[in-house]
Order: C-alpha cells, then sequence, then structure tokens
C-alpha cells in the first residue's frame, strides 16, 4: 500500500506494450503535492533496478516517466522526455515494483498482475494500466483501469477519476456455509485517503426484489478487531435452509463517495447458501454454490458452452466470490456427474491455483495413470481426490487435476517463459509448410500467445514429418528430448490409453512445452480416463504417422523397446501398479480394483510378449516375392456411380480410369492420392492393378497386406477373395458396416491360389468403402505378395534382442534386419551337402550379444526315417533332410520349422 507519508506515487504502468519490445517499457510518477520532491538517490529496487541520479526532482503536480530505453521512448513519444534505462524488465506475467527513499524506506509499491482483476487489455493490447486516482490504495486491482493504446506517458491518466473510492477488501465471512440457526458474520477492511461516515452491508434472498441494509462498525465490538483500525464487522441474521443469501458491502466517505464490495455492488453482489445437511466423506470437501437460476441455465443450455456463470467456491474456512464456473470436457459434457472449471477472479487463488479442473469421469484411472507419469519422473499435472457438492448435488468422487498453464511449467521446468501449446484434434505434427496460419488452429498457444510466433512448432513438424530418414534422429535431438518422447509413448502403451489422441489415431489431448532451459520440447499428457482398458493395441499401432515413424525408425525403435521394458521391469513392476492401483481406494471398491489389477496383469503379459529378448531361428524352403509393392500406381474410379460390371475383370479397359500411388484418402495426412471431394459427396472409390505371373503353379500363398479405413472388398481376375468390415453387394452408394480406423498393416492370406492365377497378366482389383458420406477420413492402401517353393534354396529367419541388437549377420553377412519388428532374414543357395551357418545378433558397439550355428544338408539322405540324434546332431527325415546343430539356441515355447512340416519343439 502507498506509505503514510508518500510525496511520491507509481501513477502509470506499460508493462506489456503492443510491440512486446522490452525498450517500449516504462513506469510513470507522480507528484501530487504541493511543493517539488527532490528524488535523489531514490531507488527502484524489486522488480526493476534504478537509482535517480544527482539533482532530479519532481516538480509539483508534474509527472517523471522512467523508461527501459530513453532513445526508444522519444522516438514512440516526441516532446515526452525520460530518464533511464533501467535494468531488468518489467514482466508480462505482474510481480511487485517498489520505490524507496535514500533512507531505503518504501515511498510506493505496486503488485500487479496480468490475470483477471487487472486490466487484462494491458497485457500486450496496447494500454497501459493507470491508476484512477493518487490517494487510492496502489496494490489493489480496484485502483487501477487501463490507459488508453499508447497510455498516457507525462500528463494526466485518461482513467483519473475526481474523488478517490473506498476501497473494500479482505471480506472474510464466518462460517461460510452456515445453517439456518446461524448468523454469518462478516468483516472487511477500507482503506481510503478520507473519513468514512458510514459503511453498510445489503443483503436479500436470491428470489427477493429488494436488499436489506444493516450498518456495519469499526468500533470493536462487532468481531471487528480494534477500534479505528479500519476493519469493519457486522453479522447477517440466520436464514431459512436451502437459502441462497446476496449481499454486497458498500461504503461511504464523509463527501458521499463511495465504494463497494464486489467492485460491481448489487449489479453483481456475491452469494452463499444455507445448509442443514451433514457430508460424509473423508477427502476435502469442495462446495459451489451458484444461484438456482444460473445452475438451471447451466443444465439447460448447449453443454458445449464456456461461458462462465457466477459462483462461489468453499474449502474449509475459504469463500471465493464471483468465481465462474462452466462445464468442461468434450464427449464428457453430455454425461453424468459433470466435470467442472472453476475461474478464481479478482485476482484470487486458490493456493497458486487461478483455474480449477473438476473431473468426474472415472477419478480412479486418470490418478492411477497421472501416479504412473510421476514414478517415472515424467512432467505431468499434480492430482489428488476430493468430494464435491454443488448447490444440493453431492458427489464423493472427483479428482482435481493442475491445470496446465505457466504455473504448472514454473513447477516442472523452473521457468515458465516457453512456449506452451495445446495439441487439438489433428495437431498431428506434420509439416505443413512454413505458414503459420497453417498450424494456429491445431497448436493452440497458451503462453507467449501474443507474440504470434510458432517457427518452434513448424520447427518440431519439419524435424518429424519433412526430414530423411537419415536426417530424422539428428533433426530429433536438436527439437525434442527425445528419451522423454519415447518414454512418454512407452507409458501409454503400458497404460493401454484409449482416450482419443496422439497416443492413438490424431494429435488430440497433449501438451508440448519448448523449455528455455535446454532449447528442447518436451510432451506432457491431458485426460487418462481411459487406461487399463480392454481391448490391447498392438506395441506399434499408432494412427498418427509421425508418431508411428518415431517408434519405428531402425534408429529409435530399440529405445522404444528399452523404455517398455524399463518400465515393466524396473519402475513399474507389477507390486508398484497393484500399490498404485490401491491408491484409488478412497473412491472405488475392492472389486474395481482387482478388476484394475487383473487388466493390468493381463496388458503386461501382452506387452511382454512382444518384445523379442532373444535370438530366434527360423528355417523355411519357401521364399517371398513382391508382386504389387507399397505405394505403386493403381488406376482408380471416384464412387459417384457404378462402374462397369467387368471393372474387375482381367481385360478391361480401364484407360480412362484416374490414376494415383497407393494409399488412396483423406482428413489423415498419410495418403499419396487425396482424395479432397469424397467427403459429402461419395462413399466408394475403386481400384485396379494388373501384375505378371510366369507359372501359377510356383505359388503357395498370396498375402495381401492392407490398411483400410473403414471397409473393402477384394477381388482377384474377378473372383471375389477377401472382405472385412461389410455384408451384401458392393454398389457406389454402399458404405462400411463400422467404423474401422487405420492400424498397422492387417494381414489377409490366400492359401493354393494357383486355381484363380493365369500366366501372363492377371488382375488385383478393390472397392474401398467409408462408413458414411460425412467421415472425417478414408484410406485405402495395400502391398501384394506371393510365396513360392524354391529348389536348392533356403531362407533363414527369427527374431533377435529388440533392446540391444542393431544387425545381424549370418556368416559375417549382414543379414536384413527391421529393428521396430526385431526380425532378421537371410536367404541362402545351398550347395550339395553340409551348409553351415553362423546367426550372430550385434549391438551398436558391433559386439556379439547373441550368436547360434545351424546346418542344412543338401541332397544327403538321413540315416533313417524319423529323426534320430547321433552323437551332437539332430536328423530329420524330409525329402531334402535338414540337419541341425544340437549347439542352436530355440528360447522355450518356440520352434524351429522345417519345411517339410516336422516341427521341432525344444
Amino acid at each position: 500500500m502507498t506509505s503514510a507519508s508518500a510525496t511520491v506515487v507509481i501513477n502509470e504502468i506499460m508493462y506489456r506494450p503492443s510491440s512486446l519490445l522490452v525498450e517500449d517499457e516504462y513506469i510513470e510518477l507522480y507528484n501530487p503535492g504541493p511543493e517539488d520532491v527532490d528524488v535523489t538517490g531514490w531507488s527502484f529496487n524489486d522488480g526493476i533496478d534504478f537509482i535517480f541520479p544527482p539533482d532530479t526532482s519532481i516538480a509539483a503536480g508534474e509527472y517523471m516517466v522512467l523508461s527501459a530505453s530513453p532513445d526508444a521512448f522519444q522516438l514512440l513519444y516526441p516532446g515526452v522526455e525520460s530518464i533511464g534505462p533501467y535494468l531488468g524488465r518489467l514482466s508480462n506475467d505482474g510481480e511487485k515494483i517498489q520505490l524507496v527513499n535514500e533512507m531505503k524506506q518504501v515511498v510506493d509499491q505496486v503488485s500487479y498482475l496480468d490475470e483477471e482483476g487487472w486490466p487484462p487489455e494491458a497485457d500486450g493490447l496496447g494500454p497501459s494500466i493507470e491508476r484512477i486516482h493518487y490517494a487510492m490504495a496502489s496494490d489493489h486491482p480496484f485502483s487501477w483501469e487501463k490507459g488508453p493504446n499508447g497510455g498516457t506517458p507525462g500528463r494526466a491518466n485518461e482513467a483519473v477519476i475526481p474523488d478517490p473510492l473506498p476501497v473494500v477488501t479482505s471480506i472474510h465471512q464466518s462460517p461460510p456455509a452456515p445453517t439456518s440457526s446461524q448468523e454469518v458474520q462478516f468483516t472487511c477492511q477500507i482503506y481510503h485517503s478520507r473519513p468514512i461516515s458510514q459503511a453498510a452491508l445489503f443483503y436479500k434472498l436470491e428470489q427477493d426484489a429488494a436488499f436489506s441494509f444493516l450498518e456495519i462498525h469499526d468500533d470493536g465490538l462487532h468481531q471487528d478487531s480494534l477500534m479505528g483500525d479500519r476493519v469493519f464487522g457486522g453479522a447477517i441474521p440466520a436464514q431459512p435452509d436451502g437459502s441462497v443469501v446476496e449481499f454486497y458491502i458498500q461504503a461511504e466517505d464523509d463527501q458521499g463517495v463511495q465504494g463497494y464490495f464486489p467492485r460491481e455492488g448489487k449489479n453483481r453482489p456475491a452469494i452463499y447458501r444455507v445448509d442443514d445437511a451433514q457430508y460424509a466423506t473423508t477427502l476435502p470437501l469442495y462446495r459451489i454454490v451458484m444461484r438456482d437460476k444460473d445452475e438451471t441455465t447451466l443444465r439447460t443450455r448447449n453443454a458445449t458452452s464456456n461461458v462462465e456463470l457466477d459462483a462461489s467456491f468453499i474449502y474449509g474456512d475459504q469463500i471465493y466470490y464471483n468465481t465462474g464456473v462452466r462445464f468442461r470436457g468434450k464427449g464428457s459434457r453430455g454425461r453424468e456427474p459433470k466435470s467442472y472449471r472453476v475461474n478464481f477472479s479478482l485476482s484470487q487463488y486458490f493456493g497458486v491455483v487461478r483455474k480449477l479442473n473438476l473431473n468426474a469421469i472415472d477419478p480412479h484411472r486418470q490418478y492411477v495413470g497421472l501416479e504412473c507419469f510421476r514414478v517415472l519422473g515424467l512432467p505431468a499435472p499434480e492430482k489428488q481426490f476430493v468430494s464435491l457438492l454443488f448447490n444440493e448435488t453431492f458427489v464423493p468422487n472427483y479428482i482435481q487435476v493442475e491445470r496446465t498453464g505457466k504455473y504448472m511449467m514454473d513447477r516442472l521446468f523452473s521457468d515458465e517463459s516457453g512456449n506452451l501449446y495445446r495439441g487439438v484434434e489433428q495437431a498431428n505434427l506434420d509439416y505443413r509448410g512454413e505458414n503459420p496460419n497453417s498450424y494456429r488452429a491445431n497448436y493452440e498457444k497458451i503462453t507467449n500467445e501474443l507474440e504470434d510466433d510458432y517457427s518452434d512448432i513448424i520447427k518440431l513438424c519439419f524435424a518429424f514429418s519433412a526430414t530423411s530418414d537419415d536426417e530424422f534422429t539428428e533433426a530429433l535431438n536438436e527439437t525434442i528430448n527425445l528419451r522423454q518422447w519415447i518414454r512418454w509413448f512407452a507409458l501409454k502403451k503400458i497404460l493401454n490409453d484409449m482416450e482419443g489422441g496422439l497416443s492413438k489415431e490424431r494429435g488430440d489431448d497433449y501438451y508440448v512445452y519448448g523449455n528455455p532451459v535446454d532449447d528442447l520440447f518436451y510432451l506432457l499428457p491431458w485426460d487418462l480416463d481411459s487406461v487399463l482398458v480392454k481391448p490391447f493395441r498392438p506395441i506399434h499401432q499408432y494412427e498418427t504417422p509421425a508418431v508411428y515413424r518415431l517408434v519405428t525408425h531402425p534408429d529409435t525403435a530399440p529405445l522404444y523397446y528399452e523404455e517398455l521394458a524399463y518400465i515393466l521391469d524396473r519402475k513399474i513392476p507389477q507390486s508398484v501398479m497393484d500399490d498404485i492401483i490401491d491408491q484409488t481406494n478412497p473412491v472405488t471398491s475392492e472389486g474395481v480394483r482387482n478388476e484394475m489389477k487383473q487388466t493390468s496383469r493381463e496388458l503386461r503379459e501382452f506387452i511382454q510378449s512382444s518384445i523379442p529378448r532373444e535370438l530366434t531361428v527360423e528355417v523355411s524352403r519357401e521364399t517371398g516375392m513382391t508382386l504389387i509393392p507399397d505405394g505403386d500406381v493403381w488406376k482408380f474410379f471416384r464412387g459417384r456411380q457404378n462402374p462397369p460390371g467387368n471393372w474387375n475383370q482381367i481385360g478391361f479397359d480401364d484407360s480412362s480410369w484416374e490414376e494415383g500411388p497407393a494409399g488412396f484418402g483423406y482428413g489423415d495426412n498419410d495418403d499419396r492420392t487425396v482424395l479432397n471431394d469424397m467427403r459429402n459427396n461419395y462413399t466408394t472409390v475403386f481400384i485396379r492393378k494388373t501384375f505378371q505371373i510366369d507359372n501359377p503353379g510356383d505359388y503357395t500363398q498370396l498375402l495381401l497386406h492392407a490398411i483400410y479405413d473403414d471397409a473393402f472388398v477384394a477381388y482377384l481376375n474377378g473372383v471375389e477373395i477377401f472382405r472385412t468390415n461389410f455384408t451384401g453387394s458392393p454398389s457406389y452408394r454402399s458404405t462400411a458396416d463400422g467404423n474401422h480406423e487405420i492400424g498397422l498393416a492387417e494381414l489377409f492370406t490366400l492359401d493354393n491360389p494357383s486355381s484363380l492365377l493365369q500366366p501372363g497378366e492377371n488382375v488385383l482389383a478393390f472397392v474401398g468403402l467409408n462408413v458414411s458420406l460425412t467421415s472425417s477420413d478414408f484410406s485405402l492402401a495395400v502391398q501384394w505378395e506371393g510365396m513360392m517353393e524354391g529348389e536348392g534354396s533356403v531362407e533363414l529367419k527369427g527374431n533377435a534382442n529388440a533392446i540391444e541388437t542393431r544387425r545381424v549377420q549370418v556368416n559375417g553377412i549382414p543379414a536384413d534386419y527391421i529393428p521396430w519388428q526385431a526380425a532378421w532374414s537371410y536367404p541362402s543357395l545351398l550347395q550339395p551337402g553340409r551348409n553351415t551357418f553362423l546367426i550372430e545378433a550385434l549391438d551398436a558397439d558391433e559386439h556379439i550379444i547373441d550368436a547360434t550355428q545351424i546346418v542344412v544338408n543338401q541332397d544327403i539322405d538321413p540315416s533313417q526315417d524319423g529323426m534320430e540324434i547321433q552323437g551332437d546332431e539332430i536328423w530329420t527325415a524330409a525329402a531334402n533332410p535338414i540337419r541341425i546343430d544340437a549347439n542352436i539356441i530355440i528360447p522355450a515355447g518356440c520352434s524351429l520349422t522345417i519345411e517339410s512340416g516336422v516341427d521341432l519343439q525344444m
């Protein structure tokens, strides 16, 4: 507050000019007294640093401007003088600035904020904050208003008023939630430069038309502490159970000037509710009190509305008036109980919280998810279970989740100045060029929004989606904390989070923060109310192409496996997960906790079985041939009408059809041939591709790898061979039976295809079907392979330790190795006699971490039918016998498959 002996006041602050440049900041001082004031040796020692030079004074009734850059100030305000520069900068988020005299006594101080209660326009939109009267309390937002654009440095404030207003503050209500037998005692502080002639409390019930009046006193007799200490007290009589009481406080000085709490007085009175009921809970009890008419509005208006309605929020002996309350969430707004956002206004804080999220949907699952993030040391919101009473509705099980904002960034990273973005709907980390307009809608800027700089997001998306495979890892290491991101996705997979979002099918429900400390992006979670549920998804099933690339790239795939194993084996073994689940005891039954534990066990086994950990070998006489590669060019026909009846047969003239590379679709940013006009116009697309076969009898199997959304029917030379998610006879108007989101390619196998194949030209054809005209996406991408028997050849293949292996070699020659599948293969011709193969798995340092040796004999008859052990060798009977050394390593439960059909179980 202003010092009682103040002769100079802080009168105007331009803390965030519209240019967003520090050099355009300034502070204006004002001398309201009748004499000049020598400020030599005075200083600002809080917020900024500046010592006023010798022979500096402020004339009576005049202004002095202290600027960050006098040169820049002169250009902006010609003819207005300023002194400076000062050291430091005025915080954009608010801070205390303090003026002291040469004896280090406080002359004046202001603790401004960029939050509601202080003029929001001053936060970078052009205006300054102006003191409305020099005699009003400097540290209270009631004393400040916005100035004009550019402010009024060196002259009278535009917002100035002729007389100071009494400031009514520090309201205390006891009890905050009274019963019908209790009166309600109020105390408040009233600050003013003139004597207060009368202070009054006006109150009424919600349904009443007029307010009643009672005087409050500073006489030491109304629980107001000491006489004359500016603390006033009075009591509202007891009211009936269920009543909503509206009130405001008015202070009037000896010249008839009035000030109010709340600031708007009777136009926006504060409220409390009378309640005789008792509520049984062991959790913190939060109360939301809202007028009955406002609650009716909240529950009957469109649930998607984000307009806040007035309420009071109560916890313990504290009541927060004029808070804003609305529903929160997306799909959850149509469910009961509701989730809420509580916005504390007038510079009130609930602890350090300005905006409070209360989530009602599966709070136990949200808790488990967030606690797992905490155990792993990953940045995430704080949380706690609470009970909520909303007027007369009591719900015992809510979870309070910390709002993801600058205060959370300060807690997590010790620096809140970085860029925080929320991914919305299609924030898929796909590169859309250098125009920031292409990113704004999907990357909501939470901090530094006025800077309108999306260059870091553009760089992030470029690294994920526009780099070559050789550049990918280096670009990521320069842009993100790579290990943290991979651990984030690994944990999400271990939780089997089925909430729609970046860890599932689209860029939604996540945050990224550009940490200024290391200039890297960190990934943060949001909405974890769908964890530890079924069905389980494969560990590499991510529909967002950028994420799929992250977990399957040769450099990063082993890290993903390593993080999965690290979490499962060391950080969150089943015992730890059980303990976390047991922490939900306040809001769950034993049956619910046991069900979650069992799901966790099954999910753990599923993921463990998906992580290859040893070197395995499979021997096959079959070799594969790609007949139609992924991304090959196809002929296609948009389903605005039916194509001719023989469209899927050999000999059909498709020269008038369009052509383009597979896949076909729209809406997912992963299609090579984009059907921009499909949505709202047609639901089907017909595609066909010819391929050559020399000898149909050579093929034992045909393999179709298909990625689709939502259905297809496939034909080989006019004969239907596969269909999925569709019943009936397809026509151009047909739709899929239901939704099917894209994931990993699904395998469809056609055995003994020689009767359908023809020598020479063959045709593979599809009709792809969407679920509806208005569907947000569609995809169809295929690869076609044939399996053939090989004479005098063999294919060795298997898995390796997915975590440690970087390559596999056979007899010193590199085998084909796919790190994200931890799968290796090695085709080889066989020489007559004994063929020995030494298979070795090597780590990143080229150390051999696992090895085995097998022997395949060609054109040598076994000594007898069946199988026999001769010394250290195992023989099998087959048309072309294969001998395997006894030192082969085959894990328990695995098999060595031999083309003859004999399985060797070890």
